[in-house]
């Protein structure tokens, strides 16, 4: 089928939209700022999973220097986790590398190499994110032809949000696929509008490729997003259609992906399938072990990573509906009416995971630029609501009327963005900080002095309740090749350490197919993992008033290389430790201490 084309010339005005116009913004524009915004928080923000450390920069790490932790999951016994979305970013690294070599001179000798790769590919997937969403709000905007006031509201809303900005960086498939859907959306809201330049099949195609390696290569769950896809694909095409286009996809990417997991697990496996047979059935496992949350979590979560979007967002299929009932063009009702199909899918999917009993903020990343968008077509709707039965109540001229209409729609569009920016201006402040503490301790390990007589023997870098705030290997540089764990309070499975390979590729190979027979999917803590504190040469630790862990800074023998303040939740309270409030901040919190010791009985003590 050819799409067809409709004039602008000859286009019917839709409801509420003869308001003043000015030129659009330029898709350079809307990428500009959204980078912007995303780069300083890929270049700030730490990371806020330790899921994203030992399950994705872990692995990567392995991947490209042979050496890293290893966590159960990637034991060939239960094989959860996709090698295949490692290589893809492992490509990314590689293809930057030559070109950060190029900017070494120019650059900080402060930025270690692998931790300059680290930055580079966080920026790179800020980059990429950002490519995703500017294409979905220009389809968006093809569709709907917003006044200057609502395009600028949902630029502002995708690129400033506190969540966007934290997903857009984070190494994790829910991240992946969230690029990915923003891609399909951008294709259906094409389609929808029936004047792109490009064929209905090939948006078709794009559609489902592009929810293909959403699910396969990325997060299996966003399979639930694909249904609501399907209904509207199946107004345009038929049953069969579909079916052999979703076949050519799923080869296209299984082709690949399963050559690739058999190389490195030694045997045909599908990790997208194994994970939503262990999550949702319980299949090889229980996901409940690392903890529940109630119904509300995700509600609670998305309003504080959202703020006034969020609302806005719930109130986005109800303010669809009436906005196209009051709708006199028939055709534009039809886009409303098939857009409310398309971008209400966040709905659906906070909705399913709120059922599942273990929660965490990162599986709802796959439907934030839906939520923010979402959010900015309801404000659009809403403005046009009160525009409507504004002037159906009153007895104006209809120039009078245009005009106060204008002048509403202006005012609730400011009055909103006033109180979008500062919350969510605050929340990235008090995240940065309050929380990188570690980033900036990890950064002093390769720092440290080592006598030359010391560098032949292996020295150990060791961190105990902390382990889940280390940042991944790519902050370890130096003397220092592995972190170690000493004992601790948290009493679940610990992530162990890939085996040794010889450096080639096959090497690494052989040390990923390697089973290591003490991993288990019960969570039960494996001893073996665990250092003696004395064996430690530098112990990276944190001083909180109730840790009920021992005070190594107080120990003999122990001495404070460096130190910064960490902003301790548990004593401080709301609303200051979670917004950051100018002169309140240091004054109303309470801090811990993270701390970087060393062992002076193995490591010389500094000269006082």
């Amino acid at each position: 089928r050819k799409a067809k084309t409709v004039s602008h010339e000859n286009k019917e005005e839709p409801a509420g939209q003869s308001q003043p116009q000015a030129a659009p913004i330029s898709g350079l524009l809307v990428f500009t700022v959204m980078f912007s915004c995303r780069l300083l928080g890929a270049l700030n923000v730490p990371i806020l999973d330790c899921d994203e450390v030992f399950n994705y920069w872990e692995p990567l790490h392995f991947s490209l220097f042979g050496r890293g932790s290893r966590t159960w999951e990637y034991s060939p016994r239960f094989a959860l986790r996709s090698y295949f979305y490692i290589f893809l970013h492992a490509a990314l690294v590689m293809a930057a590398e030559p070109f950060l070599h190029l900017l070494s001179p120019f650059l900080s000798k402060h930025l270690m190499r692998k931790k300059l790769l680290f930055y580079a590919l966080r920026a790179t997937l800020a980059c990429l994110s950002s490519v995703c969403d500017t294409k979905l709000f220009l389809s968006v905007r093809r569709l709907h032809h917003p006044n200057t006031f609502s395009s600028v509201t949902v630029m502002l809303f995708l690129s400033c949000s506190t969540g966007l900005v934290f997903a857009s960086s984070a190494l994790l498939p829910s991240s992946f696929a969230m690029c990915l859907i923003s891609l399909a959306s951008s294709s259906l809201a094409d389609l929808v509008n029936r004047e792109a330049l490009h064929s209905e099949s090939s948006l078709r195609d794009r559609t489902i490729l592009c929810m293909a390696i959403a699910a396969l290569a990325g997060w299996p769950f966003v399979a639930l997003l694909a249904l609501p896809m399907a209904i509207l694909l199946l107004h345009f095409f038929t049953f069969n259609e579909l079916i052999l286009s979703s076949i050519k996809a799923s080869l296209i990417v299984l082709t690949p992906m399963l050559l690739i997991e058999y190389l490195m697990y030694g045997k045909f496996v599908l990790p997208s399938l194994q994970i939503v047979l262990y999550n949702v059935l319980g299949v090889g496992g229980d996901s409940t072990l690392y903890g529940t949350e109630e119904w509300w979590f995700y509600l609670a979560n998305l309003t504080l990573n959202f703020n006034v979007i969020f609302p806005l967002c719930l109130l986005f299929p109800l303010s669809r509906l009436l906005t196209a009932s009051i709708e006199k063009n028939a055709k534009m009702k039809d886009k409303m009416l098939k857009s409310l199909l398309v971008f209400s899918s966040a709905h659906l999917w906070i909705f399913f995971f709120s059922c599942l009993a273990h929660k965490e903020e990162r599986f709802i990343f796959a439907v934030y630029p839906l939520i923010a968008l979402s959010a900015g077509l309801a404000l659009s709707d809403i403005s046009l609501l009160f525009s409507h039965f504004f002037s159906s109540a009153s007895n104006a001229s209809s120039n009078q009327l245009l005009f106060r209409s204008f002048r509403l729609d202006k005012l609730l569009h400011i009055s909103i963005i006033f109180l979008f920016l500062p919350v969510s201006c605050s929340r990235l402040l008090l995240t940065v900080k309050g929380f990188t503490a570690p980033f900036r301790v990890w950064d002093q390990v390769a720092s440290v002095e080592v006598p030359p007589s010391l560098t032949s023997r292996p020295l150990k870098l060791c961190v105990g309740k902390e382990w889940y705030r280390f940042p991944s290997h790519f902050f370890v540089e130096g003397n220092w090749t592995s972190v170690r764990f000493i004992r601790s309070k948290f009493d679940g499975q610990l992530p162990g350490l890939f085996s040794e390979s010889s450096g080639s590729w096959w090497g690494r190979v052989e040390a990923a197919r390697r089973e290591d027979e003490t991993f288990n999917s019960r969570n039960v803590q494996d001893t073996s993992r665990l250092e003696r504190s004395e064996d430690c040469a530098l112990l990276v630790d944190m001083v909180a008033a109730h840790q009920q862990e021992e005070h190594y800074e107080e120990k003999k023998g122990w001495e404070i290389v460096y130190e910064e303040p960490f902003l301790d939740v548990a004593s401080s309270r709301f609303p200051f430790k979670t917004f950051y409030l100018p002169w309140m901040f240091a004054r109303k919190n309470t801090f811990g201490r993270y701390i970087l010791l060393k062992n002076v009985n193995i490591l010389p003590a500094s000269r006082r």
